[in-house]
């Protein structure tokens, strides 16, 4: 009982920090430099280089590798119908 509790308290937590966000943007992964890194913003469509939540969406048909160089600042990941595997992996 007590995981499925603190699953609850961070899907609330979630919520209620994107329900006061200024603004949350959708952009989409492109690895446009080949470099994987989460916080480059040449990696991502539009380019964003704030530290705003965002909505992350990863395109379908093809398998991404993510490499998660700085803390996520995120409001919802979605992966589309189709879509490959997206690996996220820790800098070191």
């Amino acid at each position: 009982m007590k995981p499925r509790m603190g699953i609850i308290a961070i899907a609330f937590a979630l919520v209620v920090g994107g329900a006061f966000a200024d603004e949350i943007l959708t952009r989409t992964w492109t690895d446009a430099t080949g470099n994987h890194l989460w916080k480059d913003k040449d990696n991502w469509e539009p380019q964003l280089d704030d530290q705003k939540q965002r909505n992350n969406i990863f395109p379908a048909g093809r398998n991404w590798e993510v490499v998660i160089d700085t803390a996520p600042y995120y409001h919802s990941l979605q992966l589309p119908a189709g879509a490959g595997t997206v690996t996220f992996k820790g800098d070191g």
